[in-house]
């Protein structure tokens, strides 16, 4: 690719170990924040937020020296998980945006984005986008547009929101910047002092010969990106994750559920919208909790994969802690929620209607957040009467195959629905001819009038629970028409279901 047809954009998200703990806890947003490399008094702050700065709070001073200027001020380490946790946020949503994404070391996310700029219009409504999406994840980011990842990074630090540095016009855009934005090493800026070379403009105007013997190679590229020129390119792509990750820690514990279920709604929110920005759908979630006592509580759903609303696999993952509660405070959550592809339908012009699968998932989610995961679903046809426990299916209206048609009924015959009994009734049959001829048992008895069936099934004999039996629908007089099991095995009798 020519270096006219490339662009790379670069997503800067200032001071990030404080965003991190910020979009995790916004009650301190509003307080004079100060991020430190530790937790003691002799630890050294690292960020500060304004309110800080406003108090006289500087990068540099020890934890005890910020505390004792403002005693209002509050000190916290970032917590490694956060901050990992909030990189890997802006990591999707670059994977939004294109298919090629690189996370740097500091925390800044590059991206490939010649020709993305023709589906949102411009670099500049791109980049807006970019910055809206990221503020709906709680971040306030810069995005910077280059022909080069370096000139990208720069164009990302220049003060405005997005700033695209349109290939022969670098010069001109940057020329006032001071040249410490183009990153050079301590003794390189210390040189290019001596010189009075104060801005990127002066660095530019310099002639190009002669730079490498006088200011070596660092120096020489220094000048080519002032000029405008960057050959550089993304080399470490990431693979983009379908498992997606909120973090939280708290200075403090909960023993309680509920607080803790409002911060774990907040997290699904989150990941929720940053799924929807990929067209993905949850698959399956798990919560890890943080325990008083350096212990873990691990829990795992598919609640997930059967709803797209978050307060949906909140209230789910609340009623899974109310049954598997930890046995400590906690001090914090990770939240990992494993994305799917949702599934699409194939419908017919002129066939039935289908159900939205997504409307689907959203009702099956709604429906486990009341009765419980795993207790929605349809009865298995294929079941066996046999076994009383039951196993619902997957509810699924929508036909996998596009040529499903419903079957033809011919008009004014009646429809009858086959209503499963949970668990099976047992009862007493007395055969004639060997067709089941007269019923006693808790739920209906008399005399059987008429018989359809038998229906063999044998299925499970290479296993440890072999099933061998014969199905029949009976007629009472005057009590309607029921299935019965008859279990070869043992000679029993069951009463499977009634034919509504």
């Amino acid at each position: 690719m020519k270096n006219a047809e490339r662009m790379f954009a670069c997503i800067f998200a200032p001071a990030m170990p404080l965003q991190a703990m910020v979009r995790t806890e916004p009650d301190l947003r509003e307080l004079p924040l100060a991020a430190a490399d530790g937790d003691r008094g002799g630890s050294r702050i690292t960020h500060i937020s304004a309110s800080a700065g406003r108090l006289g709070v500087k990068v540099g001073m020890t934890a005890s020296q910020a505390r004792s200027i403002a005693a209002d001020v509050v000190v916290r380490q970032p917590a490694a998980g956060v901050v990992a946790a909030a990189v890997r946020a802006l990591t999707d949503i670059a994977c939004a945006f294109s298919a090629t994404v690189q996370v740097e070391s500091d925390g800044r996310i590059l991206f490939e984005a010649a020709g993305h700029e023709a589906i949102h219009g411009s670099f500049l409504e791109m980049g807006q986008r970019i910055i809206n999406a990221a503020g709906n994840d709680g971040f306030i980011v810069r995005v910077g547009f280059g022909c080069g990842i370096r000139l990208a990074g720069i164009a990302s630090r220049c003060g405005a929101a997005t700033t695209v540095l349109e290939t022969g016009a670098v010069a001109g855009v940057i020329a006032g910047m001071p040249v410490s934005i183009l990153e050079p090493s301590p003794a390189m800026l210390e040189a290019l002092t001596r010189l009075r070379v104060i801005t990127v403009g002066d660095l530019a105007a310099l002639p190009a010969r002669g730079i490498g013997s006088r200011l070596g190679n660092e120096g020489t590229r220094l000048h080519a990106l002032a000029s405008g020129i960057d050959e550089s390119v993304i080399t470490k792509p990431v693979v983009p994750d379908d498992r997606f990750i909120e973090c939280v820690k708290l200075d403090w514990t909960l023993d309680n559920l509920e607080p803790l279920i409002f911060l774990i709604k907040g997290a699904a929110d989150r990941i929720s919208a940053r799924m929807q920005m990929r067209g993905l759908v949850p698959g399956k979630a798990g919560l890890t909790l943080d325990l008083e006592n350096s212990g873990i509580h691990f829990l795992e759903t598919a609640a997930g994969g059967i709803s797209s609303s978050s307060s949906t696999i909140s209230s789910v993952l609340h009623r899974v802690l109310s049954r598997n509660p930890p046995s400590s405070p906690i001090c914090g959550f990770t939240l990992s929620i494993t994305a799917s592809r949702p599934r699409a339908v194939q419908c017919q012009l002129f066939g039935p209607p289908v159900i939205e699968p997504s409307r689907v998932r959203d009702l099956t989610g709604r429906l486990a957040a009341i009765v419980g995961e795993g207790n929605v679903g349809s009865p298995d046809p294929d079941a066996r009467p046999a076994r009383p426990e039951y196993a619902p299916v997957p509810f699924d209206p929508c036909p996998s195959d596009a040529r499903h048609t419903r079957p033809v009924r011919r008009p004014g015959s009646p429809a009858m629905a086959f209503r499963r009994f949970n668990p099976p009734y047992k009862a007493t049959v007395a055969t004639g001819n060997d067709l089941p001829a007269e019923i006693s048992s808790n739920l209906v008895s008399g005399r059987i009038c008429r018989v359809a069936g038998p229906w063999y099934l044998d299925a499970s004999w290479w296993g440890d629970g072999p099933v061998a039996g014969a199905l029949y629908d009976i007629e009472i007089p005057g009590r309607g028409v029921f299935r019965l099991w008859h279990d070869l095995l043992d000679d029993g009798w069951l009463i499977d279901g009634v034919w509504d």
